[in-house]
């Protein structure tokens, strides 16, 4: 029994489940928001944003279903009454349902990670990236599939009671541990290829750090899914509690992931916000600096104003002086004239 998620006496597990799964559904919910809106402000929308989105959508689809199955579960048992073949058909089918959307959701955000490095990546890295994203989509979406297959005929899947034959249910127990050990694989090696693009980079070494650890978040969704896997022996009647526990750690898996896809897109809210910071520090200082001048301003001595009549004695006096100077041009231009002309009247002599 897992102690993190082990319900305290007198509180309601399925409560407890109900609450974790939303929680974890409305942190995702906000980090897949800051992520679009950082996109929209910045390179816009790509392939990897739509998927992830998707994969978000299938979490919730996931969610909402299995409050329904929760909540359907317990009126049954506190009815008392057997369970009927149509209520059994019911849960069997939705909880199938679930189960492909928590697949799908998961397929889904990891390959959206996969895209983002493929955008930046190029030579053999991008070729082992389309390796990882066709790979874990074919091994995933075969889980989903073999839960529709694994019946003769295929209604049994859905419809227990129906007469006919099924697989051993450890087969599909055994594929899931796989499928969840080669998935908790790979987020830790998409985690280190961020390192692997760049450290190379010609950048500041925080802002290489930095980034490279925003993009290799993807390892606490590594550990998640191997926690998941430990748990997945524990499937099978009798299992209850180990049955809800398994659901909060499959909704955990893609909501971890799609946090970790959403981090690095956020880093522009950081830088925003210490552009941000610095400018109002600017600014406050530039603010100071204007209170302080209009503080020397005002203990200035004042200057007494001027009497608009010694302005008209003072434009008097201007134009007296031009006065004069016209007059000194015009006879020194006389005097010079003068002389021209006795000069060349000698010269004539």
């Amino acid at each position: 029994m897992d102690p993190l998620l082990t319900p305290r006496p007198g509180i309601d597990p399925n409560l407890s489940v109900k609450s974790a799964i939303w929680l974890l559904v409305s942190l995702s919910a906000v980090f897949l928001w800051l992520r679009l809106y950082c996109k929209r402000r910045g390179s816009g929308f790509h392939w990897d944003d739509t998927i992830l989105s998707a994969s978000w959508i299938a979490l919730l689809a996931n969610v909402t279903i299995g409050t329904i199955l929760l909540d359907a579960g317990a009126a049954q048992k506190s009815s008392g009454l057997p369970i009927t073949t149509d209520a059994l058909n019911t849960f069997a089918t939705l909880g199938m349902c679930a189960t492909t959307l928590a697949i799908t959701s998961q397929s889904w955000s990891k390959t959206s990670f996969a895209i983002t490095l493929l955008r930046i990546s190029d030579g053999w890295l991008s070729w082992f990236l389309w390796f990882v994203i066709v790979s874990m989509n074919v091994l995933f979406g075969l889980a989903a599939l073999f839960l529709w297959v694994g019946c003769s005929p295929l209604e049994k899947a859905w419809h227990p009671r129906v007469q006919g034959t099924c697989w051993d249910p450890s087969f599909n127990i055994i594929f899931g541990i796989v499928i969840g050990a080669y998935s908790g694989i790979l987020d830790l090696v998409l985690a280190l290829i961020p390192w692997k693009i760049i450290l190379p980079l010609n950048m500041k070494p925080k802002e290489k750090l930095g980034c490279a650890i925003a993009m290799s978040m993807g390892v606490i969704a590594g550990v998640v899914t191997f926690i998941k896997c430990s748990k997945l022996p524990l499937m099978g009647p009798g299992n209850g509690r180990e049955s809800l526990q398994l659901i909060t750690w499959g909704v955990i898996e893609p909501a971890v992931t799609i946090m970790a896809a959403s981090v690095p897109a956020m880093r522009v809210l950081v830088r925003r916000g210490t552009v941000t910071s610095n400018s109002r520090l600017r600014r406050k200082a530039r603010v100071g600096d204007e209170k302080e001048d209009l503080e020397n301003f005002k203990e200035a001595e004042p200057v007494e104003p001027r009497d608009p009549n010694s302005r008209v004695a003072t434009w008097g006096t201007k134009m007296l002086s031009w006065a004069s100077m016209s007059a000194n041009w015009g006879s020194v231009a006389g005097s010079r004239a003068g002389g021209n002309g006795t000069s060349s009247r000698n010269t004539k002599q």
